[in-house]
Order: structure tokens, then sequence, then C-alpha cells
């Protein structure tokens, strides 16, 4: 699969599978798409409907996002500095859909919302962008938001996907829930 990196380099017409590099990380896509310049021009969901590829093109595109540690969010949580401050956990609610028993009817951080990206991956994100559609969601675009999951692949790719849709202080917790349970600290 081509690997391709965001740069300045003209492409065009291209079908097949993919490999996307940025600042984030690295994402698998099949499809055919129009790259110009570096930047995506037209996605078609000829192999892929628009829900399976969106997530991607979010991911591209995104402003990068500030992981954090535990210590760091646990300040964030309890300091009082941060009043408007939304605490995402993207687990699933059981077990299953959830394929882990760390789920977040299991134990979630205090105050957090249950917004579930579901696996097995490639993930489903519809609860993410139905809440980032949401009159809620919006009213919290300029809010601080940290983002948790189980071991942190599902919060990065989140919070790619908040920072694309124009959410500017987000925040993802380095190892997720299972750090977050490991350094000891309460729910």
């Amino acid at each position: 699969m081509p690997l391709i990196s965001f740069n300045s380099q003209l492409y065009s017409n291209m079908t097949g599978a993919f490999r996307f590099v940025n600042g984030i990380g690295t994402v698998d896509f099949t499809g055919v798409m129009l790259l110009k310049y570096g930047q995506l021009d037209v996605a078609l969901g000829t192999y892929a409907p628009r829900d399976v590829y969106q997530p991607v093109l979010d991911w591209m595109i995104a402003r990068e996002h500030t992981d954090i540690t535990v210590a760091q969010a646990y300040d964030m949580i309890y300091s009082g500095s941060y009043p408007n401050l939304v605490i995402m956990d993207v687990r699933g609610a059981t077990s299953p859909p959830e394929s882990y028993p760390e789920n977040y009817n299991n134990g979630h951080i205090r105050g957090a919302i249950n917004v579930p990206v579901l696996p097995p991956s490639p993930f489903d994100f519809t609860a993410v962008y139905a809440w980032i559609n949401s009159t809620v969601g919006q009213s919290h675009k300029n809010d601080d938001i940290i983002v948790n999951c189980r071991s942190g692949t599902r919060g990065n790719l989140t919070s790619a996907i908040l920072s694309a849709n124009g959410f500017i202080k987000v925040y993802n917790i380095l190892g997720g829930y299972q750090a977050w349970v490991a350094a000891g600290t309460p729910p």
C-alpha cells in the first residue's frame, strides 16, 4: 500500500489502499481520492460510504490535540481551574458491545459523559459525530475537553476528530482508563 505523507507533492485520482501519516499517527484507508498539493480535495465513497471514511478525513486534517498524563488530567479535573471542563469517556457502556470488561459502567472518571466509540477496528464513531453536531456538543467548542478510552487508541482518534471539527482545547489521557486505574487515581 502506498505511503502518503502530506507535503507539497501533487497526486491525482488514486484508487486502492493507502496509508496516511501525519503528526498524530497512521491510518489505513481504501477508496478513491483526489489529492492536490498535499490537501485532500475529494474522497469519493465509491468503495466506502461517507460514514466509513469521514473519520479518516477528519483525522488527516486534524490540528494536533494535546496528550496529557494521568496526573495532569487529575489536576485539570480537581483544581477548579476549568469550570466548563468536559470529560468524555469513549469506551462502550457494557460488554458487549465493548470487547473488554473495562467498560464505562464498570468504572469511569467522576463526571465523565459516555460517548462510545465501539470496536472492532475500524471503529464506529457514530456517537462522536452525533455529539459534535448536537447543541450540547456545539456549546463546548471553546471549552477544555479531556478524552479517555481503555488504553489510549480510541481516545487519540476521537481527540483528532474533535480537533478537526473545530474543538480547540482537546486533551487525550495517555494510557486511557487503564493508566488512570494503575496510577491509583480515584474515579
